[in-house]
């Protein structure tokens, strides 16, 4: 069988952690598989994608939308001072909602006016990513087109039977996250995906009756497929004292959050739980 599985993200964090774990699982099964990974160029600059089990089975090939002008990737952003300026004031004033709702359309209204007159085109963001349509045609030709994370992405036209994992909806019980602009785009893009995918995968339950319940599309053709535990490779403890030394920790105990800190992290239970184990233990 021939498999195309599409990333089109460029950050190398949980969904690439489970699309490298999930494929090295059907690489073991499926001696005759043999995949195409469409993964974004950035993803595959330096090293970001660790090697296959069955790398001789696998065929990386890069992506991108070429008029997207940024990436979700935590960079360092210099802003001007008129940047500056309006950031320190939606800070200040997002506690009074209506006030900072008006204000904030006042302002892209604004932006879009003077885009206008100055015949400059809307900037693309990375949550607008968009296939092009040689790949959108090349992925027509597999057995099987698999996107791990079917989100932040325009529809597009695909021949073949398309595989998708919601891995939640967050968006819905969190909507400070998002903002209004992106929660539209992507109720939109979800609308699309979850109705196209011949087979929407979830992991539990819950995230299964939040899919049916507010994308209808999906009815009679979800699935609920637990994730089990990934497996990883021990490391020599040479290793292991390298990394502690190179992040500065201290080998007595240490905690590692290796994500944001949006709302829906639930960050406050893993405060919590970070005191108990120092003062249980003594150490942290």
């Amino acid at each position: 069988m021939r498999l195309a599985v599409v990333y089109h993200l460029p950050n190398p964090g949980g969904i690439t952690r489970f699309t490298h774990a999930l494929l090295d699982g059907l690489l073991a099964v499926d001696p005759d598989l043999t995949i195409d990974y469409y993964a974004s160029d950035k993803l595959l600059l330096g090293g970001r994608l660790a090697q296959f089990a069955g790398a001789e089975r696998v065929r990386t090939i890069g992506i991108s939308d070429p008029e997207v002008v940024d990436s979700n990737i935590d960079e360092p952003v210099v802003s001007t001072g008129r940047q500056s300026v309006i950031k320190w004031t939606s800070r200040k004033l997002a506690g009074h909602h209506r006030i900072h709702a008006v204000l904030q359309r006042s302002y892209r209204a604004l932006k879009g006016t003077v885009r206008r007159a100055t015949g400059k085109s809307k900037r693309k963001h990375w949550y607008q990513f968009a296939l092009t349509p040689e790949i959108a045609a090349a992925l027509g030709e597999y057995d099987v087109v698999y996107f791990p994370f079917p989100y932040y992405m325009d529809p597009a036209p695909i021949a073949a039977p398309v595989v998708g994992t919601f891995h939640d909806f967050n968006h819905l019980y969190f909507p400070a996250n998002f903002g209004g602009s992106l929660l539209r785009q992507m109720d939109r893009q979800l609308r699309f995906w979850t109705t196209r995918a011949d087979a929407a995968v979830v992991s539990t339950k819950f995230v299964e009756g939040d899919l049916l319940k507010h994308y209808g599309g999906a009815a009679g053709r979800s699935s609920v497929v637990f994730v089990a535990p990934y497996s990883f490779v021990p490391i020599a403890e040479s290793a292991r004292l390298a990394a502690v030394e190179r992040f500065g920790l201290r080998d007595q105990g240490y905690l590692i959050y290796p994500s944001n800190h949006s709302h829906h992290k639930n960050l406050l239970g893993l405060i919590e739980a970070a005191d108990i184990i120092q003062r249980r233990e003594g150490r942290l």
